[in-house]
Formats: structure tokens, C-alpha cells, sequence
């Protein structure tokens, strides 16, 4: 995978993340001396907030891969692997507390914590449990595909040496090492005409 697709794959998968979090992820009901049935409803962000976390952690890793050199690279790929276990870890907790969720989203409503119906999970939890997953293997599918990536462009960056940020420009007439398409944009920076 190129480092384009790996950001682009891992934005989007945050996004998803953050999007599956806010629904309602446990339905359940409850009573009261008044009401018969009283539907009780517990979103994702309540009950699994590490997964907005861990979405974000994604994002921000996906973010630093756009910018990274070399080095930097394998630090947000594996910011990206632990964000994407954070946001599994979190959907798989939120899971196995769905009756303790629903039990006091009962509390809340009544002010007891009883409940006239067993709580039902949504769809939800699963697709962020999946999605979390996923972010971990596109960390590893961009660890695998990290070294045919190209170098990004040093337009930026200040020579090294005494005198190196003002040295003279190229001869006019000469043609500097046209190899990459950086060093093409270089020259037309430096006003030279590389055609």
C-alpha cells in the first residue's frame, strides 16, 4: 500500500469509529408505579469511551504518517496499531457491561435500578470492534509497505554548514539533477527553467 492510501484508509476508519460510537448500542426498558414501559437506550460514547479515544489516536497517528520521515514513520504506525487495540479493547469491554449499562440508565430514569426487559445489543459494538481491528491491520499492512515509500521533499528544511541558506544559485544556462519530481519543483523555486 502506498503511504497515501494507509493515511486516507486510517482517517477514514477514525471517522467510522466516531460515527458507529454515537447510536444507541444496548436497548433495554425498565417501569415505574406510573408508566408500564420505560425504553432505555445507551449509547456507544457512554459506554465504550475509549473508542472515541482510540479514534482519535488513530486520526492524530495517520496525521504524523503524512508528515514522518523514516524514523517517524514507525512511531505513528505503531501509535495507529495501539489506537486501533484501544478502540477494540473498548468496544469489547462495552459488551460485557451491557446489563451494568442498562441497569443504571434505569437508575437514572426511575431511581431504581430494575429492569422489565433483558438488555439487546445493537449492531454497533460489533462495527467498532471490527473497525478497530481493521486499523490494526492497516498498521501492519503499512509497516510491511513502508520501505518502497519515497522520502518527502527537504524543500523546507535549512541546509547544513556555515553559509549554506544563502549560497549562491546555480549558473544560468546549467541544469541542476532533475532525478525526482522534487527536485524539478526545486528549480522552478530557485526561478530555473528545467525543461
Amino acid at each position: 500500500m502506498t503511504r497515501r492510501a494507509v493515511v486516507l484508509a486510517a482517517l477514514a476508519l477514525a471517522v467510522l469509529v466516531a460515527a458507529c460510537s454515537a447510536p444507541v448500542w444496548v436497548h433495554a426498558a425498565t417501569s415505574s408505579p406510573s408508566v408500564e414501559r420505560i425504553p432505555l437506550g445507551v449509547p456507544g460514547s457512554d459506554l465504550a469511551p475509549g473508542a472515541g479515544a482510540g479514534a482519535l489516536v488513530v486520526a492524530a497517528a495517520a496525521l504524523a504518517l503524512a508528515l514522518a520521515r523514516r524514523g517517524g514513520r514507525v512511531v505513528a504506525l505503531l501509535g495507529m496499531a495501539a489506537g486501533g487495540a484501544l478502540v477494540a479493547a473498548s468496544a469489547l469491554a462495552g459488551t460485557s457491561s451491557a446489563r451494568a449499562s442498562a441497569l443504571a440508565a434505569a437508575l437514572d430514569a426511575v431511581g431504581v435500578a430494575a429492569l422489565t426487559e433483558e438488555p439487546r445489543l445493537s449492531v454497533w459494538p460489533w462495527a467498532v470492534l471490527g473497525l478497530g481491528v481493521a486499523a490494526v491491520v492497516l498498521a501492519a499492512a503499512g509497516a510491511v509497505g513502508t520501505r518502497r515509500w519515497g522520502t518527502t521533499s527537504r524543500r523546507f528544511e535549512v541546509p547544513d554548514g556555515p553559509g549554506a541558506a544563502s549560497g549562491p544559485a546555480p549558473a544560468a544556462g546549467t541544469r541542476p539533477d532533475l532525478e525526482r519530481d522534487a527536485d524539478v519543483w526545486d528549480a522552478l523555486s530557485r526561478g530555473d527553467d528545467p525543461t
